[in-house]
């Protein structure tokens, strides 16, 4: 659960459903792009251990670290979209004036 959350209560509770829906999916999102981005460089490290125990490498370390690359910046994008999103709802909650 995100530290943040009383704020999602509390825009459910004024029924500001736009603002709640935007944080909630940005709040998922984050945590979807922080795991991913996290998983791609493990994905980098463990290809490069595979290939360097392979006593004939197959050429499969390249298309590894590809798709680890593709992982990484998908995984960012997303991160960061929904960082954006999550940020978008606060500052239209303060517009608002949820806490009073």
């Amino acid at each position: 659960m995100s530290l943040d959350y009383p704020e999602y209560v509390e825009l459910k509770r004024r029924k500001l459903w736009l603002l709640s829906f935007l944080w909630r999916v940005g709040d998922i999102g984050y945590y979807i792009g922080l795991l991913g981005a996290l998983i791609g460089p493990l994905c980098i490290l463990s290809s490069f251990i595979l290939s360097w125990i392979q006593s004939e490498p197959t050429g499969s370390f390249g298309r590894a670290m590809f798709g680890a690359v593709l992982i990484f910046i998908g995984c960012a994008l997303i991160f960061v979209l929904s960082a954006t999103l999550k940020g978008y709802a606060r500052k239209r909650r303060g517009a608002y004036n949820v806490y009073q």
